[in-house]
């Protein structure tokens, strides 16, 4: 298959291509986005979490995304594959994408010392309960949101196909990386519209639907706020398999060796 690194029409395909994965099985494709977001979002955000938990769950989410991107891989290849036999398959893997794991903590704990005096601001944006002084300090702190995006891009682009290199390709960590980051900037321009095509479409649908909650809201405001937090949710887990979906089918396209049967482990 040939793919157009320069196209916005590839972008389109991919997010395409992603909705057709996604629409055969959405419960199942929510379940493991409901999954991603409890281990990857909520837990690491709970202060009585211990540390060293924390850590195992950063260390696990190379493995965990590897796991769900092969789900994809089952799907596209229209396989009934047991997820046990999925996770045999990965365990000679399990080491290098754990190290993956350490590389992404590490560059964690790098952006949060640059970042540190901003937390703050990034607290405030996100607390629901103080809208106006949140409105406020993103226009005082747009400058420390950019900083924030620009310093976890390049983490985003060296994982972005490194953890399914090492387990699909058989690469080693550093080159794993390496590849990640030169499939992000040859396919910078596809992989960029497909992002944004993505954004457009969630925040589209939440508009759409966030009017009709608010003409409930008028009539019964317990009910609309009810509304509200499901949309939210619904949202979040809607975008987080999307992505995943987008993740498996760009990885495919690049590097186009994941529709290849693998011998077995």
């Amino acid at each position: 298959m040939q793919t157009d690194q320069s196209s916005f029409k590839q972008g389109f395909i991919w997010i395409r291509e992603s909705f057709a994965l996604f629409r055969p099985s959405p419960g199942k494709w929510l379940l493991l986005a409901l999954a991603y977001v409890i281990l990857y979002v909520v837990l690491p955000s709970l202060q009585l979490l211990p540390l060293v938990l924390k850590v195992l769950i950063g260390l696990s989410w190379p493995l965990f995304l590897v796991v769900a991107i092969a789900m994809f891989r089952e799907a596209d290849m229209q396989r009934d594959t047991e997820l046990g036999d999925i996770l045999r398959a990965l365990k000679p893997y399990v080491n290098k994408l754990l190290a993956l794991g350490g590389i992404c903590l590490l560059y964690g704990m790098v952006v949060s010392y640059f970042t540190q005096d901003d937390m703050q601001a990034l607290a405030t944006l996100t607390d629901i309960k103080a809208v106006p002084e949140a409105e406020a300090s993103m226009a005082r702190n747009l400058g420390f949101v950019v900083k924030f995006v620009l310093l976890l891009t390049p983490m985003l682009m060296a994982t972005w196909f490194s953890p399914m290199l090492i387990a699909f390709n058989d690469y080693s960590l550093g080159k794993a990386i390496k590849s990640s980051i030169a499939g992000c900037l040859k396919f910078m321009l596809a992989l960029g519209a497909a992002w944004l095509i993505l954004t457009v479409f969630m925040t589209l649908g939440m508009m759409l639907i966030g009017m009709v909650i608010g003409l409930i809201a008028a009539i019964s405001q317990p009910l609309g706020l009810s509304l509200i937090a499901v949309l939210l949710l619904s949202s979040l887990f809607l975008a987080t398999a999307l992505m995943l979906a987008f993740q498996y089918v760009s990885y495919r396209d690049i590097f186009q060796l994941a529709l290849t049967p693998r011998p077995e482990v």
